[in-house]
């Protein structure tokens, strides 16, 4: 048994991390990790229920510290059980090395970074992409409270949850909203928000979860759910999603968007 002390409390583990497949819905995707058989201790099920609870109802963990503490303790054993908590371990589930969040961010931040932009079609976004690989440091609202955040290996659904993100809150979902943009960038008022999609290494140090795992965890989804612990995360590449709706707008407005995005 191993015990990982904590301010709060020991985490106790067993000799395999979730060995028991009696807890996981998909069989198939257990034995993926390539793990022993062994029952799990009352932390490692509590655990199991916590990020269950999180990936079906996140609305119910939303300011929740519990499953935040919980991740922090299994990071310092990330490297002993890197079959179960590294996303690298996953590779053969997904294509390319990364994890996407989609998201938005404010104006003014995608005006302010001062890397080079390219047109990036690596990746399938489906209206294309304008890209910058300059080191952003983004905090998602209410990650303080949680202490992590959810990555994904595939790009699509992160694409999906930027739309959304901007479909609840009415923003860029009109022509007039892409023009509208274009005409605060030509007078320099950078205000509001924009969809995006945040690209890291799925090497990222606080990265954590064989993807195989969180689809282990659930007949209702197939989200490849990866958490990324912190309050902040230093993304080297942000990808500003529908650039063929921006596109256009620049070409209505008659405006060359290289005056604004340095590299195009």
């Amino acid at each position: 048994m191993i015990k990982l002390k904590n301010i709060l409390e020991e985490l106790e583990v067993g000799k395999v991390l979730f060995g028991d497949p009696n807890r996981f819905y998909k069989l198939d995707r257990w034995q993926k990790l390539g793990i022993e058989r062994e029952p799990n201790t009352e932390d490692e099920d509590r655990i199991i229920r916590l990020i269950q609870r999180w990936i079906v109802q996140p609305e119910l963990g939303k300011n929740d510290t519990e499953l935040g503490d919980k991740l922090k303790q299994l990071l310092a054993l990330k490297k002993k059980f890197s079959r179960v908590l590294d996303p690298t371990s996953g590779r053969d589930l997904y294509e390319g090395t990364s994890l996407y969040r989609g998201t938005v961010i404010p104006f003014k931040d995608l005006m302010n970074m001062t890397g080079t932009w390219k047109l990036d079609n690596s990746v399938g976004f489906v209206g294309g992409a304008l890209a910058n690989s300059a080191l952003y440091t983004w905090s998602a609202i209410g990650s303080g409270y949680k202490g992590f955040t959810s990555f994904t290996p595939d790009d699509s659904i992160a694409e999906t949850f930027a739309q959304s993100y901007a479909s609840e809150n009415g923003i860029m979902q009109t022509k007039r909203d892409y023009d509208r943009f274009v005409e605060k960038m030509v007078d320099g008022e950078y205000m509001g928000m924009v969809p995006v999609v945040l690209q890291i290494p799925d090497t990222y140090p606080t990265a954590l979860i064989n993807p195989y795992l969180s689809l282990a965890l659930t007949d209702l989804f197939t989200e490849y759910e990866v958490f990324v612990l912190g309050e902040s995360i230093k993304v080297p590449k942000v990808n500003l999603i529908n650039w063929a709706d921006y596109a256009r707008a620049f070409g209505r407005a008659g405006v060359d968007p290289a005056q604004y995005f340095k590299g195009l």
